[in-house]
């Protein structure tokens, strides 16, 4: 389909970033504050977008040049210049001619759970009217991976899926525009000489973008070298797929028998040694992240060595890193929060019974070696950054993380990204998926509102069954109440106690009209006919993502990662072990934990009812009594070494049992 104009008429929209300040002025700030209603700033009333936090600058750039768009058009005014939808507030709205819709960030898992229909066990929008399963706040979702399996509703077995959605998101496969553009997942360090260059990590035999599982029967000669030596892969012992054993332990589950293998033990001093002495942190993004779901596809990361990481799904809703599990058996020292600099991380008092979450300054505070972010620091717009920002300003450069290649450009300068199998995150490479953390970024679109009854009363929640049809089984629902109005049974999809009622057709319209503008082949989003990648390309690359082609031309071939068939799945995560808590970090000192039937124990991996002989019935057994160079958490004798050992500093504070 050709577009209205030609191609010259699409060429200022490449600069139309560089002079939005000039242009928006006031308006710009204004829509800074522009919050959705569930969230603060009430007054200004705009519908909230949760999402991916790499997308969190695109986004909000996207939508400030929409609006710039808009206006410019007279769509505030109704002018005749106005061709294509628009998201600005009408008039009667608490901003008029501002935008409609805000984003919010939090996460790639809460866009997906925020459109999907779905009960509260689906991670969907709570039920509301009797417990009739209520559809997704938003209908668009920006997201740094695919949708998972129980996301989409590719067949009617998805319990998360009606009959209104079955045959969405076919395979989990979105069309080629739904790729917005690509970016790669990095392992962030200080930009210094003594720093860890290079991963060199076997691919899996069927598939090299991914790597494959550690060798767990590898032999171990503890003390030594414990990889490959100078990047040459069989000079080492130990281990061969060193990220792996250090996110998730030496087989990928995150048990704490995993993680405080000598393996990994030897696994971290080999990684230390490249940075001059023992590495003190590596954060990491939480479970709401897609760029944690890239490690999981990747690199065979099953569970995370510190536990579950639920951010702001979890209780507290002031400062969400503190919802973060801290269970990896290799302790450090605090990362002691500054105010109005660096916020607050999980630490825990392992000296008392039952453990303690405690204050980060309290002298007997441990922090596990790895730890999840969900939470800015200060004046930091995303995660990514601050992660970034963590790294590149300790200036003993030992702290370390992973997020988006965002981070290795910013801060500019302070940063660095070891390279995977000496292949660097170059735009040339990622394209072509050669780097093996190539990753997509996703604009996906959810089910669209069901056909309404016409014959039931004004506002109520209702959807039919089938077009033109009644409702089936009384009370129906509709995504959200029709008018906008409060809807008491719907809560925000992060468990916000709020009400998040979105805001029914006006919203979706909004939604489309963006989703329109950033992605439609002919142009019909825009209100210069330009298509949607000359949209969003500038502002990608302006955020230093990668747009998919370097002419804003549709990617085709399997040469470009953008148009590469078929759309990896992405696996579902591992069900949660014994103890997890679901709403924030578990209590636990590596001890005897009370479960039930084949759930999972965190200690070792193993059923409940197929615990070590021994072991108490109904009952996780211990990880404690570990063997000769496995991690413990403080100096001297204690229960988590075997017997006659001694938890001894091994250097730079690397705790082990000997």
């Amino acid at each position: 389909m050709c577009s209205r104009f030609p191609s010259r008429r699409w060429t200022p929209l490449t600069t139309l970033l560089t002079v939005l300040a000039l242009v928006l002025g006031g308006s710009a700030q204004a829509q800074v504050a522009n919050n959705c209603s569930n969230y603060a700033n009430t007054a200004k009333g705009a519908y909230c977008l949760n999402g991916s936090d790499t997308w969190f600058d695109v986004m909000t750039d996207a939508i400030k040049a929409k609006v710039a768009e808009d206006k410019a058009a007279g769509c505030a005014t109704g002018s005749a210049g106005c061709t294509a939808p628009h998201i600005l507030q009408p008039a009667g709205d608490p901003a008029p001619g501002e935008s409609i819709l805000f984003y919010n960030g939090t996460g790639s898992g809460n866009a997906a759970n925020s459109m999907k229909f779905g009960a509260p066990a689906g991670g969907g929008a709570l039920p509301l009217n009797g417990g009739q399963p209520a559809l997704g706040t938003q209908s668009i979702g920006a997201m740094s991976r695919n949708f998972r399996p129980n996301e989409s509703c590719a067949s009617s077995g998805n319990p998360n899926c009606g009959t209104q959605q079955v045959g969405q998101f076919p395979s989990w496969q979105p069309q080629i525009p739904n790729v917005g553009g690509l970016d790669a997942a990095t392992i962030i360090t200080r930009n210094q000489g003594n720093r860890f260059t290079n991963f060199t990590l076997p691919l899996l035999p069927t598939d090299s973008t991914k790597a494959n599982p550690n060798a767990t029967g590898l032999g171990c000669t503890f003390g030594n070298p414990g990889g490959p030596v100078g990047g040459v892969a069989g000079t080492g012992n130990c281990y061969d797929e060193i990220l792996q054993l250090i996110l998730s332990g030496v087989d990928g589950s995150g048990t704490a028998a995993a993680c405080a293998d000598q393996k990994r033990v030897q696994a971290i001093a080999d990684f230390s040694a490249a940075f001059g002495s023992t590495l003190r942190h590596f954060y990491r993004r939480d479970e709401n992240s897609g760029t944690t779901d890239t490690f999981k596809d990747k690199i065979n990361v099953g569970r995370f060595c510190n536990g579950t990481a639920v951010g702001v799904l979890g209780t507290n809703k002031v400062h969400p890193n503190l919802n973060n599990e801290d269970h990896d058996p290799i302790r450090r020292p605090c990362d002691v929060s500054i105010a109005g600099v660096r916020e607050a991380v999980s630490c825990t008092d392992l000296t008392v019974t039952p453990p303690v979450a405690c204050n980060s300054n309290s002298p007997n505070c441990t922090q596990g070696f790895l730890t999840a972010l969900s939470e800015n620091d200060t004046g930091i717009s995303d995660i990514t950054v601050t992660i970034a920002t963590r790294a590149g300003t300790d200036t003993s450069g030992l702290t370390v993380g992973y997020a988006g290649r965002e981070g290795i450009r910013l801060p500019a300068g302070n940063t660095a990204g070891p390279f995977i199998n000496t292949n660097p995150p170059t735009n040339a490479l990622v394209r072509q998926d050669i780097y093996l953390l190539a990753r997509r970024l996703f604009i996906q679109r959810g089910p669209a509102l069901p056909t309404l009854d016409g014959t039931v009363t004004t506002g109520a929640n209702v959807r039919t069954n089938a077009v033109g049809g009644a409702c089936a089984s009384p009370p129906c629902t509709e995504r959200v109440n029709n008018l906008g109005g409060p809807n008491t049974g719907l809560k925000c999809p992060d468990g916000d106690t709020n009400n998040c009622t979105g805001g029914g057709t006006k919203q979706r319209t909004a939604e489309d009209a963006l989703f329109l503008w950033m992605t439609d082949t002919g142009g019909a989003g825009s209100q210069q006919g330009a298509p949607g990648r000359f949209n969003l390309d500038p502002i990608m690359t302006a955020r230093g993502f990668l747009a998919c082609t370097d002419d804003s031309s549709p990617p085709s071939g399997a040469g470009n990662l953008c148009s590469k068939t078929p759309f990896p799945v992405i696996p579902s995560p591992p069900a949660a072990c014994t103890p997890t808590a679901s709403g924030g970090p578990a209590s636990w000192k590596y001890d005897q934990v009370a479960c039930t039937g084949t759930v999972i124990c965190c200690s070792n991996g193993l059923a409940c009812n197929a615990q070590p002989a021994g072991t108490p019935a109904n009952t996780c057994a211990a990880a404690t009594g570990r063997p000769v160079n496995s991690a413990c958490s403080a100096n001297g004798v204690q229960a988590e070494c075997g017997a006659g050992l001694v938890c001894t500093d091994i250097g730079g504070g690397l705790l082990t049992c000997q």
